[in-house]
């Protein structure tokens, strides 16, 4: 099984002044987007990691819309960085698809070929999408790696993937490597977002 882990307490710096995960598209909030959007794949449940203004971007989350178990998670200390917010949201029961609020234009059936990627594998290793030779997000990590994430002294995921046995699957989804962060990026997001 697979949960989805959705990275979204940060301060949004580069796109004030508006949160990114409040920014609207399609008529609702990027971060009710990305759940959405989840939703739609074959993880069997969603943690959203908050951080800044969690109340308010909490609320922006229409549940009701949501056919999934759905879950809130309060990173405390949300200037420490991604990886103390992945380290917030593992628990052992699943392996994870760690997917980064800024990178919306995930397609379900990109989601749905890692998971399928990862059924596969005889030695479960991190699964990373790859499109026009770059990497990208989301990845997803088996459970057997969660203590050596969780003791990891790198920089950010990025070290702690560079250091392990990968599989990467080309995808034809230019979402995995388009992020948005600043609010001219933001602005461009709902011409982009209608597939």
């Amino acid at each position: 099984m697979v949960t989805a882990l959705v990275l979204a307490a940060g301060e949004s710096k580069r796109s004030q002044p508006v949160m990114k995960q409040l920014y609207p598209v399609q008529g609702t909030a990027l971060i009710d987007f990305v759940v959405k959007r989840l939703a739609a794949a074959r993880v069997s449940r969603i943690r959203v990691v908050l951080g800044y203004n969690w109340e308010e971007v909490r609320r922006a989350i229409r549940w009701e819309a949501i056919s999934k178990e759905l879950e809130i998670v309060v990173n405390e200390e949300p200037e420490r960085g991604m990886l103390s917010s992945i380290r917030r949201g593992l628990t052992d029961e699943d392996s994870y698809l760690i997917f980064p609020v800024d990178h919306p234009l995930v397609r379900v059936e990109t989601m749905d070929l890692l998971i399928r990627a990862a059924e596969r594998q005889s030695v479960p290793t991190v699964i990373v999408p790859v499109f026009g030779g770059r990497r990208g997000h989301p990845v997803l990590i088996p459970k057997s790696m969660f203590e050596d994430l969780k003791s990891f002294n790198g920089g950010n995921l990025a070290d702690f993937i560079h250091a392990r046995d990968v599989e990467e699957v080309d995808v034809g989804d230019e979402g995995v490597v388009t992020n948005f962060n600043t609010l001219e990026q933001l602005q461009k997001l709902d011409k982009l977002s209608g597939d």
